[in-house]
């Protein structure tokens, strides 16, 4: 096994200065083929999307950015991404796709180069061609994920929320057209959709030795599942959410139900519910950038909260092993605990988490009911009063204090533990 190790390291070290060498050729003949447009632009971007969220985090960030401004952005297909959602972003981002070949992905892949030297390679490229022309000047996305401090002041996220708010929002589209075409197969294939309305469950899934602390406990959603068919709604799970957890409570649907492709899938489910019940990963990121009203359930994340004014937040809770008593809002709210992220810092810090109880959940998505679905906002002062009180003990840069998302007030009330007498 050392040897095969050993084999396996030497070739990988022989092979760095032709991947090299082809990574650069490849984006050349790409920046050729491209010349034209490149010409006419004012700034160039290069980017790949890392994960499922940034797919429509990254274009979204570009589009607001610089907008009013001709950016043009050469999208990589290293990774897999959505093509129905990217080029929602299109009336709005000037997108060119490059579809690298196999020993492009394959060098990717098999991290012969890193990710570092694949980026530095392509910048040189564009680089040396932009100054060339002298015309454009390239902007890379990885500006955006400086951080001043980790977490907390994540330019990415804080940046985001500023710009959603501010003249230069802009919001993608769903396409319409293609929305019914999927609708239409959808309804062909399970005609007990077409009367009820929609419900989004995307959902990671808890396994024994889960280290992620967004994966979530999926059976404290069953009676938020029954009590939406009982309501003439139906619920399609997506993401890790398990069918075979909630068949038992009410008639679902899922990826495994329809003969369409799951981009297809996606791009419907997470654009048109009438309300997106998530946790804090990809998903929410893209039910954003399309304006869903959305539940983000079991945040582990304490100085976070949605994006969106339509998002309502529940934390997960947080108790001391030591002691089994339950984190004061002050120390949920304070360093070092606010900016965790991870389950090896709340290990060593002596705290376990606790996913939402059924009781939050439903409390929570009545709230998100009323206010999103009815359109009757909250007249309730005791609930802008929490609030008020939530954001002064969050940190002064922090993701949720500046985010027009708010935590649910079932849950706040409890967490504060305030009544109107002591908030006066």
């Amino acid at each position: 096994m050392m040897i095969r190790k050993y084999i396996f390291f030497i070739a990988r070290k022989a092979l760095i200065p032709f991947a090299w060498i082809f990574i650069g050729l490849e984006y050349s003949l790409f920046v050729i083929r491209h010349l034209q447009k490149i010409q006419k632009s004012e700034f160039v971007n290069s980017t790949w999307f890392w994960s499922f969220g940034h797919q429509a985090t990254d274009p979204h960030m570009l589009a607001m950015r610089f907008k009013d401004k001709r950016l043009l952005v050469l999208v990589s297909d290293y990774q897999k991404f959505n093509q129905l959602i990217v080029e929602s972003f299109e009336p709005i981002l000037d997108i060119v796709y490059l579809n690298h070949s196999f020993i492009s992905k394959l060098i990717f892949k098999k991290q012969i180069l890193t990710v570092i030297q694949i980026s530095s390679i392509i910048h040189l490229v564009l680089e040396s061609t932009l100054r060339l022309l002298g015309r454009a000047k390239e902007q890379n996305i990885r500006d955006f994920h400086e951080y001043r401090r980790p977490q907390i002041e994540a330019l990415y996220a804080t940046e985001y929320i500023d710009l959603m708010q501010s003249s230069k929002a802009l919001f993608p589209k769903a396409n319409l057209q293609k929305i019914q075409k999927i609708r239409d197969k959808i309804e062909k294939q399970k005609p007990e959709i077409i009367n009820r309305w929609i419900v989004s469950i995307y959902l990671r899934k808890k396994f024994e030795s889960s280290w992620d602390v967004r994966d979530v406990d999926q059976q404290a959603f069953c009676p938020l599942v029954k009590k939406i068919y009982e309501s003439g709604g139906i619920v399609f799970l997506g993401a890790e959410s398990d069918a075979n957890i909630f068949k038992s409570f009410a008639p679902t649907l899922h990826y495994s139900d329809f003969n369409i492709s799951r981009d297809e899938l996606d791009y419907f489910f997470i654009t048109q519910p009438q309300v997106f019940v998530c946790s804090h990963s990809g998903p929410l990121a893209i039910a954003a950038a399309f304006q869903v009203p959305s539940l983000i359930t079991n945040v582990a994340f304490f100085h976070a909260s949605g994006f969106i004014e339509n998002q309502i937040t529940l934390f997960k809770s947080a108790y001391w092993k030591a002691s089994g008593k339950k984190l004061s809002p002050q120390e949920l709210f304070s360093f070092p605990v606010v900016e965790f992220s991870n389950s090896v810092q709340f290990e060593r810090a002596g705290i376990k988490l606790i996913d939402n109880t059924e009781e939050e959940i439903l409390s929570a998505f009545d709230q998100c009911s009323t206010e999103f679905m009815k359109k009757q906002p909250s007249q309730n002062p005791l609930y802008s009063k929490l609030l008020d009180e939530f954001y002064r003990l969050q940190p002064a840069n922090s993701f949720a204090k500046k985010s027009p998302s708010r935590p649910a007030f079932f849950q706040l009330e409890n967490m504060l533990k305030l009544d109107s007498k002591t908030l006066d």
